[in-house]
């Protein structure tokens, strides 16, 4: 990093975006780029969701990997059209709350931060459970207590990291993401070449271009519920925009990265899916992607019949580096979201202190830790079950949001998208495809989950994956109604207007600029 770039004064903000005190040229293309694929968790989302995928779609999961990716590219293209206009750091709910109205903005962002504090609440004790297992402690790793203190422990880490600001947190990143890629490396040069040799083993399977087509994937339910996978998957690859206002370069550094993550993730994992398919297979005996016994785990499983016994540690180490990096790289656009809200007085103003020195937003940081934390122990102590569903419901909430942030493309973009062809395809066509596949998706998952015998646990025999996704939006709506009678000038729109924070709260600006 330059000096330049150390020394750079607070982020100038756009027109129309509140100053919110964060420093302008601290983060490039690179640095923006592993931050969208780290907050992905690409090896810790093989290890636990491939084996699903297999189950559900067959041998045609590199096929959902690339559909998926449709809607992913078209909302890539969306971010790229909105960062340009309006690169605030509050994204989703600045962005949806702009086109669509202050509640429908406030809601995106509350099924954003809810998708996201699961996540990491899953992500946290993921950390805990597999540093146990790569030290050789297995039966540490199954005792809850246990792997909830260390993943806390890390999670302070990540929430310190966060508060030091967006370069060393991305530094770290780097080094995390670089151990765990050169491990997913190794297995799948060492898989390809036995799979071409023959030596692979009976369950093994020659790749097939057939692999890579969708239609022969039988019924809309096994493909929506394949494509919110595949979501699963890229979730999270936009983060990027939310440090628009600190990078170097102005606009044209995220709008470049939130690409350039979106094809690096693909490439990542249709590459890893061939390699374990092939080798494994997708039978459900053995080492087979299908067997559940594997589901948990498919990364260490297949990793230790492909390299050897050994090597099943080093891909517990990847998992847990893959789970440990992202907590540190979604403290980030998590903080930043509320810092955002705060700033614009969408929730208590407190959230939009950023520290003088640094300028980080300290307070919204140690409020994602603290969160995360609590909803952590509070999944835990209720039920395992509960916490996995949790996690399953994660795809109903993020199918929500970007169908909304779809709608606001529609509409912020209505009267420009008709200017020229390119525009039409960036403005309209993007937002519309986009937002139907994932309309769609989330029709037919929503209606999947709500059957009693989906998923881990049933309330009024209602499947809890949909009442935990729909509890979670609910409290979303009463949170919002409560605060409405508080901050009205919010709800009407009126401090989303330019130049609202340096009218009505100069104390508050003063405060940000440090």
């Amino acid at each position: 990093m330059s000096a330049t770039a150390r020394t750079a004064a607070p982020a100038a903000a756009e027109p129309g975006v509140a100053h919110k005190g964060l420093r302008a040229g601290v983060i490039g293309v690179l640095g923006s780029t592993i931050l969208g694929i780290v907050q992905t968790a690409p090896a810790y989302s093989v290890a636990v969701t491939l084996g699903f995928l297999a189950a559900t779609v067959g041998v045609h999961g590199p096929a959902l990997l690339i559909l998926g990716f449709v809607p992913i590219l078209c909302m890539t293209v969306v971010e790229q059209e909105f960062v340009a206009r309006d690169p605030d750091c509050g994204t989703v709910f600045v962005w949806v709350g702009r086109a669509l109205g202050p509640r429908a903005g406030w809601i995106a962002s509350w099924a954003l931060l809810g998708a996201t504090l699961i996540s990491l609440a899953n992500l946290a004790n993921i950390t805990g459970t597999y540093f146990f297992l790569v030290i050789g402690a297995d039966a540490a790793s199954t005792h809850e207590a246990a792997t909830i203190a260390v993943g806390c422990a890390w999670l302070a880490v990540a929430t310190w990291l966060g508060m030091r600001g967006v370069q060393i947190s991305s530094r770290v990143q780097a080094v995390l993401l670089s151990l765990g890629m050169a491990v997913l490396a190794v297995f799948v040069v060492v898989a390809l070449v036995k799979v071409a040799a023959g030596s692979a083993g009976a369950q093994a399977v020659d790749p097939s271009p057939s692999w890579l087509s969708p239609f022969h994937v039988g019924g809309g339910g096994a493909l929506s519920a394949g494509i919110l996978l595949a979501i699963f998957f890229f979730w999270g690859w936009d983060a990027p925009a939310a440090v628009a206002e600190e990078a170097d370069g102005g606009t044209r550094t995220p709008r470049r990265a939130l690409m350039l993550s979106a094809l690096a993730l693909l490439g990542f994992y249709v590459v890893v899916t061939v390699a374990m398919q092939a080798f494994a297979g997708i039978g459900a005996k053995g080492i087979g992607l299908a067997n559940p016994d594997n589901s948990g785990d498919v990364l260490a499983v297949i990793g230790g019949a492909a390299v050897g016994s050994g090597f099943e540690t080093l891909m517990e180490l990847a998992v847990m580096t893959s789970a440990a990096a992202c907590l540190v790289a979604a403290m980030l656009p998590t903080a930043r979201t509320l810092l955002s809200m705060g700033a614009y007085r969408a929730i208590p103003s407190a959230f939009a202190g950023v520290d003088a020195r640094r300028h980080s937003p300290v307070v919204a940081t140690a409020a994602v830790g603290v969160g995360v934390a609590a909803v952590l122990i509070v999944l835990s102590i209720v039920s395992n079950n509960v916490l996995g569903d949790s996690i399953s419901a994660l795809v109903l909430l993020i199918a929500f949001y970007y169908v909304l942030l779809g709608l606001a493309a529609l509409v912020e973009f209505r009267r420009e998208m008709f200017a020229s062809a390119g525009a039409l395809l960036r403005k309209g066509v993007a937002p519309l495809v986009g937002t139907l596949i994932l309309g769609w998706a989330l029709y037919r998952n929503g209606r999947d989950t709500f059957q009693s015998d989906y998923g881990l646990t049933s309330l009024l025999g209602i499947g809890g994956v949909f009442v935990i996704g729909a509890a979670t939006l609910l409290v979303g709506v009463l949170l919002m109604i409560v605060w409405n009678a508080r901050s009205r000038a919010f709800f009407r729109g009126e401090t989303f207007t330019e130049g609202y924070i340096e009218s009505h709260r100069p104390d508050l600006l003063e405060e940000l600029r440090g």
